[in-house]
């Protein structure tokens, strides 16, 4: 699919250059490849697009893009139909590499084992109960 242009998105700060660098590579590649791409990144379904809208959301709070680059994925993701080739196959590529570093995070949190809380019955055996003695009064 995408990796016939061995894409890789190494500065996620940079999505336009990116685009432009995939336009050159489309340009030396055979039509045959170029139909293959187009038909791989074609339609864009309802719950890709809702998670791609997430992500770029994330992308951009995190501080991974900045904001030129997020309202290009902001305009482009809905209007899916009528972007160009490679910034499609840019996006694409950004995303499944976004969802990559999320699965990894998510299974590195699943693996970590649980850190014990303390129970309020532990905590209150260690302190000391025992009143302090009374004075006596003649």
């Amino acid at each position: 699919m995408m990796f016939l242009l061995q894409i890789v998105v190494n500065d996620m700060g940079k999505i336009l250059e990116r685009v432009h660098d995939v336009e050159l590579k489309l340009k030396s590649l055979p039509e045959e490849k170029v139909n293959r791409l187009r038909e791989s990144v074609g339609d864009l379904p309802y719950d890709m697009f809702y998670q791609f809208m997430n992500w770029q959301s994330e992308l951009f709070a995190s501080g991974v893009i900045d904001k030129e680059d997020a309202m290009f994925l902001y305009t482009r993701i809905p209007d899916w139909n009528r972007a160009k080739l490679s910034e499609k196959i840019v996006i694409m590529k950004l995303m499944e590499e976004y969802a990559t570093i999320k699965l990894k995070r998510e299974s590195r949190l699943k693996s970590e084992p649980k850190r014990k809380t303390l129970r309020k019955a532990s905590v209150t055996k260690s302190i000391s109960t025992k009143k302090p003695a009374k004075k006596k009064t003649k």
